[in-house]
């Protein structure tokens, strides 16, 4: 099976935070292998997606014509499904994209096939030109050459060299393909390992300021059955006045005591409309969750231990001017 859910991210000028694609064994569907050698036996695989939304945009518009999962001998083996939606829609949830019934053994990740996507502000529609990886492909070994850019702020610079995959831009400069690198397996029972993607849309789009808006996607990559997540809700005080534009709150989760190795972020609501925050696709472990805002103090929770299947709720955080 494969599903879709989403999130909130990062503020439009630094970045978008994209939806999660979760990858898991069950049953279903067929497949079509090209290129390389696919394992033998068939067994099924449900994937699923998940995003973030975004302050200031009004949606974020992408279809992804193809999915394929990508064999130990380089073949790719075609879903027979996409997906095609606002990734704003999302939020807070999954859905299901389909199920795809694969050949049982080892497999190095995903290619998705953007053909298109644009993003809404303002009632105005602009293209989200996808950026090409430098360098060309890496061929999916998880270090990815797509550079990280300025506007993306800290956090959104330390997921891109983490967790972007390898990106070829079409002819037509609007379409793309992801190359994804996420291991798993299909044993020869049937039995699949869940994969969550998190087309983290807050890290995944750059506003340049002239009227352009670049993907850059950041994709973390979790086993289901492995990971976790973190929610909450955030007030600053004092509350920005009426009419002044608020600050954008950060939530950045970080195994304990190694702040620079942020694992997942995303962006809270706004704090007019409540301030709720969700960081999906976190593998278990004990993390350090830090809030910051620009003109307020940053809070940092210790020891959030992540447990696969439990959703801790950090209850109400606020943040005070210094």
């Amino acid at each position: 099976m494969f599903y879709v859910s989403a999130r909130r991210s990062a503020a439009l000028f630094a970045a978008l935070a994209v939806p999660t694609l979760l990858l898991t064994g069950c049953g279903g569907g067929g497949g079509t292998t090209t290129g390389g050698t696919a394992p033998t036996r068939n067994a099924t695989t449900p994937i699923y997606l998940t995003d973030a939304p975004l302050l200031g945009a009004d949606s974020v518009n992408v279809t992804i014509s193809k999915i394929e999962a990508r064999t130990a001998g380089n073949g790719f083996v075609d879903l027979g499904f996409g997906y095609s939606g606002n990734l704003l829609d999302l939020r807070s949830t999954e859905a299901l994209l389909g199920e795809a019934k694969l050949p049982a053994g080892q497999y190095t990740g995903l290619r998705l096939t953007v053909q298109s996507a644009t993003i809404t502000i303002n009632g105005q529609t602009f293209p989200l030109e996808p950026v090409q990886s430098l360098g060309g492909s890496n061929g999916g070994n998880g270090q990815s050459q797509n550079k990280p850019s300025a506007a993306q702020g800290k956090n959104g610079q330390a997921l891109a060299r983490k967790h972007s995959p390898d990106i070829t831009v079409g002819a037509d400069g609007r379409s793309a393909t992801l190359l994804i690198n996420a291991p798993f397996t299909v044993d020869e029972t049937g039995a699949g390992s869940a994969l969550l993607l998190d087309f983290n849309v807050a890290h995944s789009v750059v506003a340049t300021g002239n009227g352009r808006y670049l993907l850059k996607p950041v994709i973390p990559v979790v086993r289901k059955e492995e990971s976790g997540e973190v929610a909450g809700t955030v007030a600053l005080e004092p509350a920005p006045a009426a009419g002044v534009e608020e600050p954008e709150v950060e939530i950045a989760a970080a195994p304990a005591g190694q702040a620079d190795a942020v694992q997942n972020a995303t962006v809270a609501d706004s704090v007019r409309k409540g301030g709720k925050f969700r960081i999906p696709a976190l593998p278990r472990g004990i993390y350090d969750v830090t809030l910051t805002a620009q003109g307020y103090a940053p809070v940092t929770i210790p020891s959030v231990q992540i447990v696969p299947g439990q959703k801790p709720d950090l209850g109400k955080i606020i943040l005070r001017k210094p």
